[in-house]
């Protein structure tokens, strides 16, 4: 059986002309600049708030005290929830910009305040702060350069000791 012939009918094309919006360069700048300096301003708050966090944590960790970590934290999270607030008490308009912008401003200042805050609890600099020459062995501390020990300090390395006989062979410990 054959089939039937359709016949295509072709639909008039439609007409779409695209006209831009008008484009104001100076209100763009502005808004730029503007970001800038919110960003800007943000990022000095995460570095402040970056190093009383990693104060707190050093004095705790010097007193006992291995929960101030979690102060320090709270604090970091606390200054971020309150960010906008603290923007608007400073004269900035934080709702002139878009979500996106001080979401990327919040995610900048959780990972600029906790970062610094872990770089200065930690090692690297730590040892240094403390005068370096933790390094003791039986009971009397051994001659070693300033160099040799501050880079042992930064290994974590507090002490070690020589095997009687070997001259070249040492034993190192962590605590």
């Amino acid at each position: 059986m054959a089939k039937k012939r359709r016949l295509i009918i072709e639909e008039p094309e439609e007409s779409y002309e695209f006209t831009p919006t008008e484009f104001n360069e100076r209100e763009f700048i502005l808004k730029d600049i503007y970001g800038t300096k919110v960003c800007l301003v943000t990022l000095a708050i995460g570095i402040a708030v970056g190093i009383i966090g990693g104060l707190l944590c050093r004095f705790g960790f010097s007193s006992g005290m291995d929960y101030m970590w979690i102060f320090a934290t709270i604090i970091s999270f606390a200054v971020a929830g309150l960010m906008t607030r603290i923007l608007s008490r400073m004269g900035f308009r934080p709702d002139m910009l878009e979500t996106k912008s001080m979401i990327g401003n919040y995610l900048i200042y959780l990972a600029l305040a906790l970062g610094i805050c872990i770089i200065i609890a930690n090692p690297p600099f730590t040892p240094l702060l403390r005068g370096g020459r933790p390094f003791t062995g039986s009971g009397r501390v051994f001659p070693v350069p300033q160099a040799e020990a501050e880079s042992l300090c930064l290994c974590g390395i507090r002490s070690f000791s020589l095997q009687a006989g070997s001259p070249r062979r040492f034993f190192f410990r962590h605590e």
